[in-house]
Formats: structure tokens, C-alpha cells, sequence
């Protein structure tokens, strides 16, 4: 029988959620523990023996939302928890080189026991740095101020191989290669997947074999911009996909894989005469993507058994925009890092959710019972949540706007006459139990002793409260 996979949601929110709960979920693994991504604020959700008994730490990228407490759960480590072994920390080798010049200055010094002296340490003295995904074949060497390019074995690439460009205001360091196949000019960090021999090796995993599981990070479904990675957990046989952030939109991505820029300012022979280029690179690659990362790209949404993918509304730009979350599969999907005043069909992750996934079923957990994500409708509405389930006589209907966003709308607004709407009885999910909404959503719950009261106001001004059942069981 395959262990539980437990996944506590302790930030499910953006950058600008009032919440203040951006991204970070707790993976337990029998008694393993997996923290992916440090947005929230975990020492306020978390107990002192379960911020203790963080094994790892797996870093998508380093947008603040993702990341924010980081550096205070590595001090935690080293100097409340000395005895405790330092927290491993997974990520690809450019985003932990991000990391590291990010952190530095909030590690590298510390005051002496008497507090006269200023104390330098290493970054070591704080992680243990696990390096996953694969090597880049090329890499950028500086020696008193001359740039050079050199392959794996140590070896300078030639000028009509690769070129390295310096943005012009930040001054920031990246390559441009030829692609011998292909017979195009591309930046390897978005033309290659991670599994293309072209232009990567060694590609690492992270093994945990007393409870036979695998966590690898993934680049080709991954579309943000900065260094960004997805991570992919195998248990037994059960495949997690977990997208970080991403632009999910197959027809972007195709587009991406095929089209060519011709007019890439590199075929001016004069420019191919130079090395180093002090210019935006985008007027120079011919071709974004190549067609294994885009074949493999739609392999993850294929091939894994469960996904946990972000969301957004409308024209993100760098995020998964609703109406291109359609195609996935109810059943096996939940859609976290959505805003507030969201409706979606498929199930909403929310702050404090406690999820199982065993023997190929995904569960809520609530009060240690298991719970099938059974309704037919999730909804994130003024920082509260619901869900819905079809009803004829129902209180709510669903429409679906001009920019293939879901509505709420009640019953009395939409024209009866209409035969394609479908109706909705909405229930309010408070720690995974649900309780019965008004039409106008004003229903107000109170907890009190592990029991939930509804809030009833007389006409004389006296409140009234009425113990409640919990519609879910």
C-alpha cells in the first residue's frame, strides 16, 4: 500500500494577496518533511517541533512571493536549532547561484558571543545545497574584464558557436548559441529542455529511498520569465507535477516552438564578427523554443498522475490565465495561486487545506477524515471560500463572461427564460466543513470550542447564535 502523500497548503496567494500567504506548501512523506517554495509566513503557521523537523526546502524561483522567508528559516536553523543538521536546499544550479548572491548579505555576518567583534561566515555555515536538474554544457568565464565562453571539457567555444551579451543597464551576463541541427541562433536557457543532450548533462534528482520516492525539477512547461523550475515528486509510483509559476497556453507554446524571427539582427555579418554584444538579445534569437521542449512540455500534463498548477484571471502575462485551465482534468488537478473573487470548476487550493493523495485518489483531510473533492463548483470570494453544487432551485448561477472568466451571479439576476444556465446551492467552507450560504452571502459563522454557530440578530438588536451541522458529512 503507497504511503499517504500529505500536502498542507500554508500559502495559496500572490505578491499582493492581503492575506500576506503567497506560495508554500508542506509535503509530509511519513515522517519526512518537504517545504516547496518559502512564501508564507511559517512561523506563524507552523508549531516550533514542525519548523524543527524540516528536512528540505525546494525553491521554484525568486520572485519575494515564493521566497520571502527563506533566509529567516536558514538563521532559525543555524542559531535556535544548532544541533539540528542544516536544511537542504533543492534548486537548479542558476536559481541556488540566485539564492546565494540574494542572501548573502543578510548571512555573511553576525556579532561574536561578547558582541565586540563583527564575525564573517560562509553561506555552507547555513545550507546544505542540493543541486538538481542538470549541468549547462557552456558556461562564462571572466578574467580581468575579458568575457569567455567554455564547453564541459574546459574548452573555449568559438565565436560562430556562441556569443555573450551584456544588457546595457544592468550589465547582467547571457549567451546566445547555434544550434547545429536546428540551423539557429538561440538562448540555451529557453531553447533546451532539460533533458536535450544538445546542450545539457548530468541531469540530478533528489532520492529518498526509505520511502522510495523521487523529487526532480523540470524546465519545459515552465514559462516566467526569470530562472524559474517545476518539480515533479515521485512516490512509488504516484507522479506529482507541481507547475511553480507558468504561462500554461498550448497555442503560445507552439507558436513558440515553430516560429522563426526572421528578422534576428545576427545574419549582419558585421555582428557575427563579435564576440561580446552589448544589446537585448531577444532582436538576435531566431527561434524561442525547440520542438522537444514544447513536445515535452505537454508530456507533464500527460503523463503525471496529479497536477498542482497556478492560476491567475485574465492577461497575467506570466502566469496561467483561467479560461487556458479548461483542458485539465477535474479529477486529478487543483489550481492554487489564484486570486481572490475567483469561480472555477476545478478545485481551489486555500490557506490551511490539508490534501492526501493515495493509491492514485486525491482527498481533503478535515478534522483526520478524508473527504472526495466532490462539488461542482470552488469559489474564493472577499478573502472567504465556497463551494457549489448543481441544483435546480439553487440560489446561484454560473455564467461564463466575455474573457472566458467564470461568473457568480443569483438567481434573480439571470433571465429565467434562459435554458443553458445551470443553478447552484452554495456552501461555505470553514476548516473543510460546509455550512449554508444566503443569496447574498451574508450568512455569518462563528467558531467557538471546535463547534460552528451561526450568527442570528434579532430585531431587538440581541445576537443569536444557533449550533450548527456540518453539510458535509
Amino acid at each position: 500500500m503507497q504511503i499517504p502523500i500529505s500536502i498542507r497548503i500554508l500559502g495559496d496567494s500572490g505578491p499582493f494577496s492581503p492575506t500576506g500567504r503567497s506560495i508554500s506548501y508542506l509535503i509530509e512523506l511519513n515522517d519526512y518533511k518537504l517545504l516547496i517554495d518559502a512564501g508564507a509566513p511559517v512561523f506563524y503557521l507552523l508549531s516550533f517541533p514542525e519548523i524543527c523537523s524540516i528536512d528540505a526546502v525546494l525553491i521554484t524561483h525568486l520572485h519575494e512571493d515564493h521566497k520571502r522567508w527563506l533566509s529567516d528559516l536558514l538563521l532559525f536553523r543555524k542559531y535556535v536549532t544548532p544541533t539540528k543538521p542544516k536544511i537542504k536546499l533543492l534548486s537548479s544550479e542558476s536559481i541556488h547561484n540566485e539564492i546565494k548572491q540574494n542572501l548573502i548579505p543578510s548571512l555573511e555576518k553576525t556579532l561574536s558571543a561578547d558582541s565586540k567583534k563583527i564575525i564573517r561566515l560562509n553561506y555552507d555555515d547555513f545550507v546544505d545545497c542540493i543541486y538538481l536538474g542538470p549541468r549547462a554544457k557552456y558556461k562564462v568565464i571572466c578574467e580581468n574584464n575579458n568575457y569567455q565562453i567554455i564547453d564541459e571539457n574546459e574548452k573555449p567555444v568559438s565565436i560562430d558557436k556562441a556569443k555573450i551579451f551584456k544588457l546595457p543597464f544592468t550589465e547582467n551576463i547571457d549567451i546566445l548559441v547555434y544550434d547545429e541541427r536546428d540551423k539557429v541562433w538561440v538562448n540555451p536557457e529557453a531553447y533546451y529542455s532539460f533533458s536535450d543532450e544538445r546542450y545539457y548533462y548530468n541531469n540530478r534528482t533528489f532520492d529518498i529511498p526509505e520511502i522510495n520516492t523521487k523529487i526532480e525539477i523540470i524546465n519545459a512547461p515552465i514559462w516566467h520569465g526569470i530562472s524559474a523550475v517545476g518539480a515533479v515528486l515521485t512516490v512509488d509510483d504516484t507522479k506529482i507535477f507541481f507547475s511553480g509559476d507558468t504561462v500554461f497556453d498550448l497555442n503560445l507554446w507552439k507558436e513558440l516552438a515553430v516560429v522563426n524571427n526572421d528578422n534576428a539582427i545576427l545574419k549582419n555579418s558585421e555582428i557575427k564578427n563579435k564576440f561580446v554584444i552589448s544589446d537585448d538579445i531577444n532582436k538576435y534569437i531566431e527561434k524561442m523554443w525547440s520542438m522537444e521542449r514544447y513536445k515535452e512540455a505537454i508530456m507533464y500534463y500527460n503523463n503525471t498522475d496529479f497536477i498542482i498548477h497556478d492560476s491567475a484571471a485574465i492577461n497575467s502575462i506570466v502566469h496561467t490565465d483561467f479560461k487556458e485551465l479548461y483542458c485539465l482534468e477535474k479529477s486529478k488537478t487543483l489550481l492554487t495561486h489564484s486570486p481572490d473573487n475567483y469561480v472555477s470548476y476545478i478545485p481551489l487550493t486555500y490557506k490551511d487545506k490539508k490534501y492526501i493523495i493515495q493509491n492514485k485518489k486525491i482527498f481533503e483531510n478535515s478534522n483526520n477524515k478524508n473527504y472526495e473533492l466532490n462539488a461542482d463548483i470552488y469559489v474564493k470570494y472577499q478573502l472567504r471560500y465556497f463551494v457549489g453544487y448543481k441544483n435546480s432551485n439553487g440560489l446561484f448561477a454560473v455564467i461564463e463572461n466575455d474573457n472566458g472568466l467564470l461568473e457568480l451571479k443569483k438567481r434573480t439576476e439571470i433571465n429565467q427564460s434562459s435554458k443553458d444556465v445551470e443553478y447552484y446551492n452554495l456552501f461555505e467552507d470553514i476548516d473543510g466543513a460546509y455550512y449554508p450560504a444566503d443569496s447574498e452571502l451574508n450568512n455569518i459563522y462563528i467558531k467557538m470550542k471546535n463547534k460552528i454557530y451561526k450568527s442570528v440578530e434579532k430585531e431587538n438588536g440581541e445576537i443569536l447564535l444557533i449550533l450548527q451541522q456540518n453539510h458535509r458529512e
